[in-house]
C-alpha cells in the first residue's frame, strides 16, 4: 500500500524542470530585452513620448515578471525542496500567480501597441483591416480576463489542468491576433519597400529574421506551440514553461520594431543620393566658417512620418534628436478645397533662444523633388550659424516629394525603378556619344508618360509650383505669421518667386539664392542656365596652375595644356575606357562615365576641384577609380527607393508648356546645348527629352508674370560662376521686384553655400534679424581654396568628399 502514491508522482522532469528550463531561456531573452531598451534610448532620446513611456513600462513589467517567477521558482524548487507531492497539491504560492497575470496583461498591451501602429498604418491601405486588428486583440483581452480569473480559483498546481476552456481561449484569441497583426506588418513592410533591400545572403538572412521578429510571428508560433503542449501534456508544466518565455518574446518582439526603425531608415537616407543627374549633396552642401563642407549624421526613418495623425495645423511631436515633426494637411486641389486632402512632411529645428523670438523661416533646399525635411537635418548647423538660434527654422517635404503623401510615383518598387532606368539608358547619359540615343531617349520618355498615366494616384495634375506656393502661405499662417520668411536655393527660387508673384503682400524676408530664369523654367527651354558652365570649367583649368604641382596633381604649365589633356583623355575613352575593380564598386570609366564625374564637380568646387585633378592624374596612368568613385554616388544600384527622379519630372515637366518636341526638334536642341557650353553633361536635353511626352498640363496653373511689389526687398545671391544658375538670372530676377537686390559671391560652384563666405554669411543674418540690405553691387569674397596646400585644409576637404560616399 505505501508504494501507490509514489507510483502516483508526476516526473519531477515534467513539472519543475520544465519550469527551470522555461526560467533560464526567460533569463537569457530578459538580457537581450535590456540591451534592446538601452538601444532604444541611446538612438531615439527624443522620440515621442508614448513611445518612450511604453518602453519603460514594458520595461518594468517585465522586471516585475521575472523577479515574480524567479521567487516562485525558489519557494517551489529550494524551499519544498525534496517534496513533489506536497509542492503540488499546496495552495499555489502568490508570487506564481501574480507572474502568470502580468503576463496576460503584457501579452494583451503588446499586441494594443502593435494594433494602435497598424491603426494608423492601415489606414493608408485598407479601411477594414484595422478593425480586424482591433477586434482581435479585444478577443484576446476578454479572454485574458477569463484566464486570470481563473489562475486565481485554482487551488493548487494539480489542478492545473482542470481549468482548460480558459486556456484554450486565450491561447486561441493571442493566435487569432497574432497572425493578423504578423500577416498586417508583413504587408505594410512590404508596402514601405524598405524590408527587403539586401545587399547580399547574409544581409538577406538577417533581414528575414528581423522580420520574423518583427511581424509578430515568432510569438503566434510560440502561443501555438504553448497551446500544443497543454492539449498533448495537460499534466505537465511544460506549457507553463512556454508561458515564462512568452512574455520576453513579446516585449523583445516589440522592442525590436521601435529599434529597426534606425536600421530601417539607412537605406532610405540612402537612396535620397540617387538622382538621375547630380546627387542630392552636391545641391546644397553645407559649410562651416572653417571653410570646408560638414554634414550631420542625423538620420531620418522615414517610417516613422507615416506614424503622425495628419492634423490641419502644425502639431509638433519630438523627432530624430533635436528635431520636431508633424504632417500638414492641404487640399490637393485648391480651387475644391472639400475634396481630398495631401498630408506634407515637416519638420522644425526649434529656436534655442528664449528672447527675441523671431518667428519662423521655412526653407526649400532645391530640386524640384528633394526632401526638405532630410535636406533640414543636413545643412541645420549651417541654417543656425547663418540665421542664429532666435528662429524656428522649417522645412519640408513638397507635395507629391518623399515623406509627403499621396506621392508621386512611376513604379511599384525599387526594382522596378532600378530595372527601368538601366534598360532606357537614364542612367547619366551623354546623348552626343551615338547617333540613336536620342531617338531611344525619346521614345522611352513617352512610355514613362503613359506609364504615369496609368499609376497616378491623383496627385500628377496637382503637383505643381503654384501649388506649392499656396501650402507654403498656409504653414507660414499655421506657424501663426501673417507674412513669410523664406530661404530658397536653386529651384528654390523658382519656387520663392512665384509666391512673391502670387502673393507679393505676404513677403516678410526673402531670400533667394542661387536664382534660376523663371522664365525660361516655365517655358521649358533651359539652354540659357548653363551659359557659366565653361566659366567655372575653366577656373579649375587657371586654379590648377596657379596652385602648381604639389597641389594640383593634374598640373600643366598653362591652362590650355591642361584644357588639352583632359580632351586627350576624352578622346582616349571612346576608343578604349578603363575597367574599375573597386569594392563596392566595379565598372567601366568610359567617355559618359568621365564627362558626369568633370560635371558633378563643377558643382561643388571648392570640395572637388583638387579631387577631380587628383582622378584624372591617375586615368591618365590607367587608373580610373576615382573618377569612378565621384560618379557612382549617383547611379548606385544599391539605393533603395525613393521618388525624387519621379517628383523632378512630375513637377518640372507639369510646370513647364506643353512639349511636343520631335525627334529632329530634339536633335536641334542639343546642338544648342552643346553650343553653348563645352563641358556641361546632357541634363538640359535629357530634361527636355523627359518632358517631351508628358500628360499632365492643369489648366489654369499660374506661370506667371513673375514679378511684384513685395511688401519687403527680396535679397537675391549669384556666384559669378554658376554652372545652372548664372549671376545673369538673378540680375534679370531682381529687376521684376523693385526694391530688391542682388549680392554677388566671387566664387565658382553652385549656389553661394558651395564655398565658404563670412562676408555672404554676414550679409544674409543682417538682412533675415535687421532688415538690413546690402548696398547695390556689393561682391563678398570667399574663405574656401580650391587646391587647399595645408595638410589641415587638405585632410577637411578629403573627409568632406569620404564622408558623402
Amino acid at each position: 500500500m505505501s508504494s501507490q502514491p509514489s507510483l502516483a508522482l508526476p516526473s519531477l522532469g515534467d513539472t519543475f524542470g520544465a519550469l527551470f528550463v522555461g526560467a533560464t531561456i526567460a533569463a537569457v531573452l530578459y538580457g537581450i530585452m535590456n540591451l534592446q531598451v538601452l538601444i532604444y534610448y541611446k538612438n531615439y532620446p527624443n522620440d515621442w513620448s508614448l513611445y518612450r513611456h511604453t518602453v519603460a513600462l514594458f520595461w518594468v513589467l517585465d522586471t516585475v515578471h521575472i523577479a515574480l517567477g524567479t521567487h516562485a521558482l525558489y519557494y517551489y524548487l529550494i524551499d519544498m525542496y525534496g517534496n513533489l507531492l506536497g509542492s503540488l497539491e499546496a495552495n499555489i504560492i502568490w508570487s506564481l500567480r501574480l507572474q502568470s497575470l502580468i503576463k496576460v496583461w503584457t501579452i494583451v498591451f503588446v499586441q494594443g501597441v502593435y494594433a494602435i501602429r497598424l491603426w494608423k498604418l492601415g489606414r493608408h491601405f485598407h479601411i477594414i483591416v484595422p478593425w480586424l486588428v482591433f477586434l482581435a486583440v479585444a478577443a484576446s483581452f476578454g479572454a485574458g480576463i477569463f484566464l486570470s480569473y481563473d489562475t486565481y480559483s485554482t487551488a493548487n498546481l494539480v489542478r492545473v489542468s482542470i481549468i482548460s476552456s480558459a486556456v484554450y481561449s486565450f491561447y486561441s484569441m493571442v493566435i487569432m491576433a497574432d497572425l493578423i497583426i504578423a500577416l498586417m506588418m508583413c504587408y505594410y513592410l512590404h508596402k514601405s519597400r524598405a524590408a527587403m533591400c539586401f545587399s547580399s545572403m547574409a544581409d538577406l538572412l538577417l533581414g528575414l529574421i528581423r522580420l520574423v521578429v518583427i511581424s509578430g510571428l515568432a510569438t503566434s508560433a510560440c502561443s501555438l506551440f504553448s497551446l500544443f503542449a497543454y492539449a498533448m501534456w495537460p499534466n505537465t508544466f511544460i506549457f507553463v514553461a512556454i508561458d515564462f518565455i512568452l512574455p520576453r518574446l513579446y516585449i523583445n518582439s516589440l522592442l525590436a520594431m521601435f529599434n529597426h526603425r534606425q536600421s530601417s531608415n539607412k537605406s532610405t537616407t540612402d537612396s535620397e543620393d540617387m538622382r538621375h543627374s547630380i546627387p542630392a549633396v552636391l545641391q546644397f552642401a553645407p559649410n562651416t566658417s572653417e571653410g570646408h563642407a560638414t554634414e550631420t549624421n542625423v538620420s531620418l526613418p522615414v517610417s516613422e512620418i507615416p506614424d503622425i495623425e495628419p492634423t490641419s495645423n502644425l502639431s509638433w511631436v519630438d523627432c530624430y534628436s533635436d528635431y520636431q515633426c508633424t504632417r500638414f494637411q492641404v487640399p490637393i486641389d485648391y480651387s475644391n478645397e472639400d475634396g481630398g486632402k495631401a498630408a506634407l512632411a515637416v519638420i522644425k529645428l526649434p529656436a534655442q533662444s528664449e528672447t527675441e523670438y523671431k518667428g519662423t523661416i521655412l526653407i526649400n533646399p532645391g530640386g524640384p523633388g528633394i526632401s526638405g525635411v532630410s535636406a533640414l537635418t543636413s545643412f541645420s548647423p549651417l541654417a543656425v550659424s547663418v540665421f542664429g538660434d532666435r528662429y524656428d527654422i522649417v522645412s519640408f517635404d513638397p507635395r507629391g516629394v518623399a515623406n509627403s503623401t499621396p506621392r508621386a510615383e512611376f513604379f511599384l518598387s525599387k526594382e522596378e525603378q532600378y530595372q527601368w532606368l538601366a534598360s532606357t539608358n537614364n542612367w547619366g547619359t551623354v546623348v552626343n556619344t551615338t547617333s540613336d540615343q536620342i531617338p531611344h531617349l525619346w521614345a522611352s520618355a513617352q512610355a514613362l508618360a503613359e506609364l504615369a498615366l496609368e499609376r497616378d494616384n491623383g496627385i500628377l495634375n496637382y503637383i505643381s509650383t503654384d501649388n506649392v506656393a499656396r501650402d507654403m502661405l498656409r504653414i507660414t499662417e499655421a506657424a501663426g505669421q501673417e507674412k513669410l520668411q523664406y530661404w530658397g536655393i536653386s529651384y528654390g527660387t523658382v519656387l520663392g518667386s512665384t509666391f512673391a508673384a502670387m502673393f507679393p503682400d505676404k513677403v516678410e524676408r526673402m531670400v533667394l539664392d542661387g536664382v534660376v530664369d523663371v522664365e525660361a523654367y516655365y517655358s521649358g527651354d533651359w539652354r540659357n542656365t548653363i551659359v557659366d558652365a565653361d566659366k567655372v570649367m575653366q577656373s579649375f583649368f587657371d586654379g590648377c596652375v596657379a596652385a602648381g604641382p604639389d597641389a594640383c596633381a593634374f598640373y600643366a604649365s598653362t591652362a590650355e595644356q591642361i584644357s588639352d589633356n583632359l580632351d586627350s583623355l576624352y578622346d582616349s575613352l571612346l576608343i578604349q575606357p578603363v575597367p574599375v575593380v573597386s569594392p563596392p564598386f566595379y565598372g567601366v570609366v568610359d567617355y559618359t562615365v568621365l564627362r558626369t564625374a568633370v560635371w558633378n564637380a563643377l558643382w561643388v568646387p571648392y570640395v572637388y576641384f583638387s579631387i577631380l585633378a587628383e582622378g584624372l592624374a591617375s586615368l591618365a596612368a590607367g587608373n580610373g577609380t576615382i573618377i569612378y568613385e565621384m560618379q557612382a554616388d549617383v547611379y548606385d544600384p544599391s539605393s533603395g527607393y525613393d521618388n525624387s527622379w519621379d517628383a523632378e519630372i512630375a513637377i518640372s515637366c507639369g510646370d513647364a508648356a506643353n512639349n511636343t518636341d520631335s525627334v529632329a526638334d530634339l536633335f536641334a536642341y542639343s546642338h544648342d546645348v552643346e553650343a553653348l557650353s563645352t563641358f556641361s553633361n546632357s541634363q538640359l536635353v535629357m530634361q527636355r527629352i523627359s518632358c517631351s511626352g508628358w500628360k499632365f498640363h492643369r489648366g489654369g496653373i499660374f506661370t506667371g508674370p513673375i514679378t511684384g511689389n513685395t511688401s519687403y526687398p527680396i535679397l537675391f545671391i549669384g556666384n559669378t560662376a554658376d554652372p545652372v544658375t548664372p549671376l545673369s538670372a538673378a540680375k534679370k530676377l531682381s529687376t521684376a521686384f523693385p526694391g530688391s537686390v542682388v549680392l554677388t559671391q566671387n566664387s565658382s560652384g553652385h549656389t553661394s553655400i558651395s564655398a565658404s563666405s563670412e562676408c555672404t554669411h554676414a550679409y544674409v543674418q543682417a538682412y533675415f534679424q535687421n532688415g538690413i540690405l546690402p548696398k547695390d553691387g556689393t561682391v563678398c569674397e570667399v574663405e574656401s581654396e580650391m587646391f587647399p596646400t595645408s595638410s589641415d585644409a587638405i585632410d577637411n576637404q578629403r573627409r568632406s568628399f569620404w564622408g558623402r560616399k
